[in-house]
């Protein structure tokens, strides 16, 4: 392996809180359907999204240029449609509500941007994320990451998504580093660490469940700063701006 040059890192729950977001707004929007439990509503939103652009599905192209307000609109309609509700002004209500409040609770995980800052002058850093590709940038600008990104590839930006190596290897070539000099950080054993793995990088299991693949594992973000191949590199620097005496 040579040297540590390039870091990528998964988005949702690894930078982060996708799924608190989501929490709080599905909580807000519980009110509104009482009828219905906030599993159930998860459920119907999930089942719905796969259904019109899983991968694989004759939707899935669309993910790649689909406008946020479209997209939103489709699903609510689509996943409370099949829980029951069809009015026009109670799916305008509970879409608007729902937005809201997930825009509110939004934010990078705890110590994401002092992580990122340290490591940025010490490395090219970039992101690979499932999901729909105007989304998944809005949410990173939203929570103020963008700045710190060489590379941002949605999965629909290639074709394919995470575990497949492919994309791993399409992130590579835009960052324009071997796979050996290049480690994914994410909190999904079967998505991120896999793919990396698969893809010949070494890999960092984040929050996540054990998983033999991974090269390391943190459970708090600013652990990367004192894994091995990190120091190597960051001590590298370091020496080499060094004054000769």
């Amino acid at each position: 392996m040579g040297h540590l040059r390039g870091i990528f890192f998964d988005l949702d729950d690894t930078l982060i809180d996708s799924t608190g977001a989501m929490r709080a707004a599905i909580g807000a929007i519980q009110p509104l359907v009482p009828e219905n439990s906030p599993t159930e509503i998860a459920a119907a939103l999930t089942h719905a999204y796969h259904q019109l652009w899983g991968y694989g599905t004759p939707g899935y192209p669309a993910l790649k240029t689909i406008a946020t307000t479209d997209l939103r609109h489709q699903l609510t309609r689509a996943a409370l449609g099949a829980l029951g509700i069809t009015s026009t002004t109670r799916l305008t209500e509970i879409q608007q509500t729902y937005e809201a409040a997930e825009h509110a609770a939004l934010r990078a995980l705890p110590s994401t941007r002092e992580t990122l800052k340290t490591l940025q002058p010490h490395f090219s850093l970039g992101i690979i994320t499932n999901g729909p590709s105007n989304i998944q940038r809005e949410k990173l600008a939203q929570v103020g990451l963008t700045e710190f990104f060489d590379v941002i590839v949605a999965d629909v930006d290639f074709g394919a998504p995470k575990p497949d190596p492919e994309l791993f290897e399409y992130a590579r070539k835009l960052i324009g580093l071997p796979s050996s000099e290049l480690l994914f950080v994410g909190d999904s054993p079967e998505a991120d660490i896999a793919g990396a793995s698969a893809a010949g990088w070494r890999s960092v299991l984040f929050r996540g469940v054990g998983s033999s693949e991974a090269s390391f594992c943190i459970e708090k973000l600013e652990e990367i700063l004192l894994l091995p191949p990190v120091l190597e590199t960051k001590h590298l620097h370091l020496a080499q701006r060094s004054p000769i005496l």
